[in-house]
C-alpha cells in the first residue's frame, strides 16, 4: 500500500493524469479546460525541478524521507 501511495503521489503520476485529461478534454472539443489541464501538468512538471528547501521534520536527511515524503527521483 505504501509502495501504491508513493507513485500516485509522485510529480509524474500527476503530470501524466493531467496531460490524459487534456486529450480527453481537447477530443471532447472543450479547448479552455483543455489548456487549463496542460497547464497544471505542466506546473507538477516544473516543481519536480524546483530545488529542494528544508525538510519540515528537521530530519537532515533529504533523501527518500519516510517522514516528511520527499520524492528524491530528479532532485538526488
Amino acid at each position: 500500500m505504501e509502495k501504491v501511495l508513493n507513485i500516485v503521489n509522485s510529480w509524474w503520476f500527476k503530470s501524466a493524469l493531467y496531460g490524459a485529461a487534456a486529450i480527453a478534454l481537447f477530443l471532447a472539443s472543450d479547448k479552455l479546460y483543455a489548456g487549463i489541464a496542460i497547464g497544471a501538468g505542466l506546473r507538477e512538471l516544473f516543481l519536480a525541478f524546483k530545488k529542494p528547501t528544508a525538510c519540515a521534520c528537521a530530519c537532515d536527511c533529504c533523501k527518500n524521507c519516510d517522514k516528511c515524503n520527499t520524492d528524491q527521483m530528479l532532485k538526488s
